[in-house]
């Protein structure tokens, strides 16, 4: 076995050949309905929280009900589900990085945090893709019992709201961040 694969005319490795995307969404029906085509003026919105264990969640035509979520694990994370959909238009939604670390959050998880926002804009309008950025304060504001819970606390009682609002989801501490910013910038528009 010469480790070649062959695929019409061009031959690819095994290695190198390029891997099957998973489509965020659970069916063709959802995609394909009898009374609407799959237009390219559809939007895919991607909303990200760019932390150091960040994840991204993707919607089409600000549809709640089809979003699916995907850990953030590097920037191939990301250009994989921007090039999935590159025949959409396409917008990026993403966390804005605070612009100093202070006790809560160390510089080391700040430089990560920043470093990440930085790729995911790059990338983003590298592709020609949108970019907007939402606040941490602002997206945060429409969920309740948040006062006055830092850290830990806060992550968890953000990951209760996620599961509420998207139990099919299974939303974790990774990927509630995503799922919430989402659901704010589309039900807040």
């Amino acid at each position: 076995s010469t480790g070649v694969i062959q695929s019409g005319s061009a031959t690819k490795s095994k290695d190198t050949r390029e891997r099957k995307l998973k489509s965020p969404f659970k069916s063709p029906s959802q995609m394909f309905s009898e009374s609407k085509v799959f237009m390219p003026e559809d939007t895919i919105s991607y909303f990200a929280d760019p932390g150091q264990r960040g994840a991204i969640a993707v919607v089409m035509n600000n549809n709640l009900d089809g979003m699916t979520v995907h850990k953030y694990k590097d920037p191939s994370t990301l250009i994989e589900l921007f090039l999935e959909y590159k025949h959409l238009r396409r917008k990026l939604i993403m966390e804005n990085v605070p612009p100093f670390t202070g006790a809560t959050i160390p510089s080391s998880r700040s430089f990560k945090l920043g470093e990440n926002c930085g790729l995911m804009e790059g990338i983003a309008r590298g592709m020609f893709i949108s970019c907007e950025k939402v606040s941490p304060k602002k997206w945060q504001s429409i969920y309740t019992g948040l006062k006055g819970l830092t850290g830990p606390k806060r992550k968890r009682k953000l990951k209760d709201h996620a599961a509420a609002l998207y139990p099919s989801l299974r939303p974790t501490l990774v990927t509630c961040d995503a799922i919430l910013i989402a659901h704010f910038f589309i039900t807040n528009r």
